[in-house]
């Protein structure tokens, strides 16, 4: 018996000689791990700054006890430089949210008006099937515990639908106006 098969028959293991393990990175991988090396490099920059300010702030007077209070300020400074940049970002997507805001609205109501005259124009049957598939789809959604704004996203055309049908019905719906009223039999 050699000396490696008695350390494995006795449960031992050869810790003498580890074996080297090959690990290999994927391109991927070392982008990531370069991406976040220079991130932390300008964090550290950052924070090299902010104690360079600081120290140039504290006076001489104030000695080793304001040490506590450099980091204070440092954080106070890097917090108000962060909320200036949140506030400029915010205001930066308030202008463009703000000067495409109508042509969404104008858009909308365009394809709301679209929605409307073919939901009108639709046959009973057709209006029904719709709505039974929309019923269908919600019915899904909720039974895979999908999120309720999904599940109410899906009952929005069998609203539209029910709505309709029953205006069709009674004679006082959207799609009747306009028309004459129903008469009874």
């Amino acid at each position: 018996m050699t000396e490696n098969e008695s350390d494995t028959q006795t449960g031992q293991l050869d810790t003498d000689h580890p074996k080297p393990v090959k690990r290999t990175r994927k391109p991927a991988v070392d982008a990531a791990a370069n991406a976040v090396a220079s991130d932390a490099a300008a964090v550290s920059a950052e924070m090299a700054d902010i104690a360079a300010g600081n120290d140039e702030a504290a006076s001489p007077a104030t000695g080793s006890a304001a040490a506590g209070g450099t980091a204070a300020a440092g954080a106070a400074a890097a917090a108000q430089r962060a909320g200036d940049m949140l506030s400029g970002v915010a205001g930066d997507v308030a202008a463009r949210v703000s000067a495409h805001a109508p042509a969404a609205i104008d858009a909308s109501r365009a394809t709301v008006g679209i929605a409307a005259r073919e939901v009108r124009s639709a046959s009973p049957e057709n209006l029904m099937l719709g709505a039974v598939f929309s019923s269908g789809v919600a019915l899904g959604l909720m039974l895979a515990r999908a999120s309720r704004i999904l599940v109410l996203l899906a009952l929005v055309p069998v609203v539209v639908a029910g709505v309709d049908l029953i205006g069709r019905r009674t004679g006082r719906g959207p799609s009747t106006t306009g028309n004459k009223p129903a008469t009874k039999r």
